[in-house]
This record gives C-alpha cells, structure tokens and sequence, in this order.
C-alpha cells in the first residue's frame, strides 16, 4: 500500500532538500554530457560559434 502524505507533511520534505542535495541530483541526472542538447533558431552571421559548442 502506497503512503499518503498530508500537504504540511510534503511541505517540510521539500523544505528540506538542501542546495547540495539539488546540484547533486541535477549533476547526475539533468546535466550529465550524454543528456545535453543544443537548439538554435536563426539565420545568424556567423555559424562558427555554434559549430564550436556542438564540435564539444
């Protein structure tokens, strides 16, 4: 059976996320190097800076 939490009860369990604990789940999950994506809308000039940030 799944718990149920009351809304103050999710409340604190937000509250206490820290800072740490949120860079630490965004580094391995949200900003690993494979999960990265880039989207260009344009025309642009000049093309060489965004070939450089997609050559890594």
């Amino acid at each position: 059976m799944k718990r149920r939490f009351s809304g103050r009860q999710c409340l604190l369990k937000v509250d206490r996320v820290t800072r740490d604990d949120f860079a630490r789940v965004a580094a391995a999950h949200l900003l690993s190097p494979e999960r990265l994506r880039l989207a260009v809308i344009g025309p642009f000039e000049d093309s060489v800076h965004f070939a450089t940030l997609l050559a890594g």
